[in-house]
């Protein structure tokens, strides 16, 4: 897990998870305060489980990657989630070269982003649901380019698959559903669009209103602005 935080899916699926290894990479004072938390709540740490510090500022992703163990013969599942869009495009283009890189085709990476509608979104509603960052100090800056960004991934030695939008309110619903049958987003997005139609219908409309409707029948017209993708890594041409 890249930029792992204090996600907790190596704890919540430890028995999924007991014959694989298991690799958090991130800043050395989030792991060791999320360590101390686990030792808290669950009594120890998982034994398959390896803990891999990076200073993301000085060191590379390559060398700690081979410092952990990770074995370039075999294949990867990567998970890098909530990250992208606040670094910077080099930032993003060397962490996805250097996993394409450093494990065999057919290893795959999951992740969420952002296209050049979700920044613009962001600027043109900075109280709603996707302005917060800016008002916690870490805005978002990075943007795929085009769409849904497949080309871009192409670019860098992925297959991008079919990336899913969070407005595909079916796909949500096919694949954000909980144990007991309810989903975990579908719901809320049909919530915030019939809130926005009913804004839009609001006469006469603000100037605020006119570049949010404007904004949204780009967004629409695009398939979406907030998108997930799971990306393989391709064989390198010959």
């Amino acid at each position: 897990m890249l930029g792992a935080g204090f996600d907790s899916r190596a704890y919540r699926f430890a028995d999924l998870l007991q014959h694989c290894r298991v690799i958090e990479i991130d800043s050395p004072s989030t792991q060791e305060y999320k360590k101390r938390r686990v030792i808290e709540a669950l009594g120890k740490l998982p034994e398959n489980l390896i803990y891999a510090p990076i200073d993301f500022a000085h060191e590379s992703l390559s060398d700690v990657l081979d410092a952990c163990g990770l074995r370039k013969d075999e294949k990867t599942f990567f998970i890098w989630e909530g990250v992208t869009m606040y670094l910077p495009e080099q930032s993003v283009r060397s962490v996805l070269q250097t996993v394409a890189r450093h494990v065999p085709p057919g290893s795959t990476l999951v992740l969420d982003y952002v296209n050049d509608l979700g920044l613009a979104m962001l600027a043109n509603n900075p109280q709603g649901p996707v302005g917060s960052p800016a008002g916690w100090g870490e805005p978002w800056i990075f943007a795929v380019p085009g769409n849904h960004g497949s080309d871009f991934f192409r670019e860098l030695g992925f297959d991008p698959g079919v990336p899913l939008s969070t407005i595909d309110i079916e796909a949500i619903k096919r694949y954000a559903v909980r144990a007991d049958g309810q989903t975990y987003a579908a719901e809320t997005m049909q919530k915030m669009q019939a809130e926005a139609a009913a804004r839009f219908r609001t006469v006469p409309m603000s100037a605020e209103s006119a570049a949010q409707l404007e904004s949204w029948k780009a967004i629409t017209a695009a398939g979406g602005f907030y998108w997930f993708a799971e990306l393989t890594v391709l064989p390198t041409p010959r």
